[in-house]
């Protein structure tokens, strides 16, 4: 390394003065610049440009801040940090085409770096109008993963450190995501919604309802970035980790769901479209998804919380370690084996009582818009239970002697074709004689003689209730389940199950109560 000679320049005079005033100041604000300057005395007097210039190691860097006009940059009287390479890290370039006035200017940061400040990792902006990713690693810092091996004094004007190679801008995680999983990407493009922006919009006038009308100017936003995480856009303070499968590692995947769900399912072109879209992405991204820029370290933690605010467990093991990359919003990883979770296919789906409810105030209540209730009007009520599953259920009153017609029914989506067990969860009081349905086709079970029956008094959870499989449902505190099975779900898509009251129970007051409602795949 050939050093810069000291210049005694008058034209740096000016940017002595207004340095050294600087330099007062930062050092009565953090003392660790102290031996920057120290160490540096004989370089005050040198611009950045002309200690670059005189290094002949790094001409061919000099030339084309030249050629593109960026040498003005280094000669005036805004600070920068220059990221450089040598003219062995040029000559190792086959296509020269690639060095880009962007590309150089990604190498400017305008501001002053000084590493040992880098605790873990910082974004950066470039001169390009990209952000950089500067981390602290071992026994040393990196430039986008490229790690610094010079640090300059500091000039005049700024300072520069030497990489052994040239950083190529780094995609953000969604054009990353491009690249390597198009089925992704996809569904994020699908995600793009239209909204009327009001604060843009002119109001003139009213609808015949009183609604008020627009001269409307519409924006985009994209429902998957507002869920999780911009990944489409570069923030300076805003990064992520994302854990992703590759294309080749997504389809494998699917042929692997349809060898286990057998029958008509052959290979992935089975696999509904709709699950992929509203299961399979959803459920995947929300347990790939993290705030912050991780390790590989920080992912054999094994249980992390997501960017979504939920604490999922991350199964390191199947994550590819050196698969680590770079990009200009976050880090990204790939998997090493990728599979579907069982339980997104063949799981157990539940829908819990109170679920089906909204709260409009202090015991007020309402069905949910996606809840059909039909026949008597009643009013639904939050019981509070802890023998309840979630620690209430839903519960709806007939008083005594009701004999009027009431049905509700509700549904369970994007199911797979298979033999299902409906478990019902209750408690005995109210009673109500009630016949259960599920996608129009009434159910059936059998008492311990034998005999089969297609309505059950819900009273008769205080007792011992055989199961359809031979199991006995013992009373716990009022509450017990009733099942039946489900045969006849033979395509794939919703389930609406509907509970329909056929007449009085045992007790004198009626009514129907929910704690939970499950579906569980039989195999």
């Amino acid at each position: 390394m050939v050093k810069s000679k000291k210049i005694n320049i008058t034209k740096g005079f000016k940017f002595g003065v207004m340095l050294l005033i600087a330099m007062v100041i930062v050092q009565a604000c953090n003392p660790t610049w102290q031996d920057h300057y120290e160490s540096s005395e004989d370089y005050i007097h040198v611009t950045l440009w002309d200690a670059i210039n005189q290094n002949p190691d790094y001409s061919k860097f000099a030339s084309y801040l030249v050629k593109f006009g960026l040498d003005s940059l280094l000669r005036g009287e805004q600070v920068n940090t220059v990221i450089i390479t040598t003219n062995n890290a040029f000559e190792k370039i086959k296509d020269t085409a690639m060095i880009t006035e962007s590309l150089m200017k990604y190498h400017i940061l305008q501001t002053i770096f000084i590493d040992r400040s880098i605790q873990d990792w910082r974004r950066m902006l470039t001169s390009s109008g990209k952000y950089v990713l500067i981390e602290a690693a071992g026994n040393g810092y990196y430039f986008d993963g490229i790690p610094l091996q010079f640090n300059s004094p500091l000039y005049l004007n700024g300072k520069y450190y030497e990489i052994p190679e040239l950083a190529v801008p780094k995609p953000n995680l969604y054009e990353f995501t491009s690249m390597h999983s198009p089925v992704l990407k996809e569904y994020i493009d699908s995600k793009d919604s239209v909204y009327l922006d009001r604060s843009r919009s002119t109001p003139i006038g009213f609808d015949e309802d009183g609604n008020t009308l627009y001269d409307s100017i519409f924006g985009k936003v994209n429902l998957f970035e507002k869920e999780f995480f911009p990944v489409g856009k570069e923030l300076r303070d805003e990064n992520a980790t994302l854990i992703l499968f590759t294309q080749e590692q997504y389809d494998l995947a699917l042929d692997e769901v349809a060898g286990k769900m057998g029958g008509s399912f052959l290979n992935r072109d089975d696999i509904p479209d709709s699950w992929q879209n509203k299961v399979l992405l959803p459920a995947v991204t929300r347990n790939a998804m993290f705030d912050g820029i991780l390790s590989y370290n920080d992912l054999l933690l094994g249980r992390i919380k997501s960017s979504t605010g939920d604490t999922v467990i991350v199964e390191a093991e199947k994550i590819d370690p050196e698969s680590r990359a770079i990009c200009s919003n976050g880090v990204a990883f790939l998997y090493n084996d990728f599979s579907v979770p069982d339980d997104l296919f063949r799981g157990v789906s539940i829908i819990e009582g109170e679920d089906m409810i909204d709260s409009l105030g202090v015991s007020k209540f309402a069905w949910k818009k996606e809840v059909m209730v039909s026949g008597e009007v009643v009013e639904p009520e939050m019981s509070y239970a802890s023998d309840a599953s979630g620690g209430a259920l839903v519960n709806i009153s007939f008083g005594r002697d009701f004999n009027g017609e009431y049905s509700l029914s509700f549904t369970f989506s994007d199911l797979f074709p298979m033999r299902y067990r409906l478990e019902w969860r209750a408690n005995a009081r109210p009673s109500g004689l009630f016949a259960v349905y599920v996608n129009d086709q009434v159910l059936e079970f059998n008492d311990k003689f034998g005999n089969t029956f297609q309505q059950f008094d819900s009273y008769e959870l205080i007792n011992t209730v055989i199961s359809v499989t031979g199991e006995r449902f013992l009373p716990e505190n009022g509450f017990n389940m009733r099942d039946y099975w489900v045969d006849h779900h033979t395509t794939y898509g919703d389930v609406t199950i509907r509970f329909e009251y056929v007449g009085q129970g045992n007790s004198s007051t009626n009514g129907l109560n929910i704690d939970y409602v499950k579906l569980i795949p039989d195999f």
